[in-house]
């Protein structure tokens, strides 16, 4: 029988449930800052309609790799995470410039929500990206325009 409890671990972090486990994390961004552009209705009243400062100062940004496949994992001002791929997004790498450091990401959400994020980093992960998000369908119509600090 003890014998038969490694096999067990072995076939839990191989089935998908366990495959965050061998994702890897590229880099690692704290809370964002930027701007964000408010269309009104649903719950944003016509006088809340414009540019606005916005920060999510609890939350972050993880960029992880499996192979060949990028994810985006979200956490939030709860320490809660989920993976965008989770939410049903689909997620591609637009562009990647090793010389300078640089990779664009996509992600698409089907039900009115598309993302990208530009990573600018070294060799260690360090640096920073600039994210923004445009959400045409929910209780919010919004365009952001983020940044944050990155690290491994």
């Amino acid at each position: 029988m003890k014998r038969g409890i490694p096999l067990l671990i072995a076939l839990f972090l191989l089935s998908g449930f366990g495959s965050q486990v061998f994702a890897g994390v590229v880099t690692s961004c704290g809370g964002s800052r930027g701007y964000a552009y408010f269309f009104p209705g649903g719950i944003v009243p016509s006088n809340q309609e414009g540019w606005q400062s916005d920060k999510i100062s609890k939350g972050g940004i993880i960029f992880t790799m499996d192979g060949e496949k990028p994810d985006i994992i979200i956490r939030d001002a709860f320490n809660v995470t989920r993976s965008v791929t989770e939410d049903k997004a689909l997620v591609r790498i637009i562009h990647e410039e090793p010389s300078k450091g640089t990779i664009l990401l996509m992600v698409y959400y089907p039900a009115g929500a598309l993302e990208h994020y530009l990573f600018q980093l070294d060799n260690k992960g360090a640096g920073k990206v600039v994210w923004g998000t445009a959400k045409a369908a929910g209780p919010i119509i919004t365009n952001k325009l983020m940044s944050a600090d990155c690290k491994k």
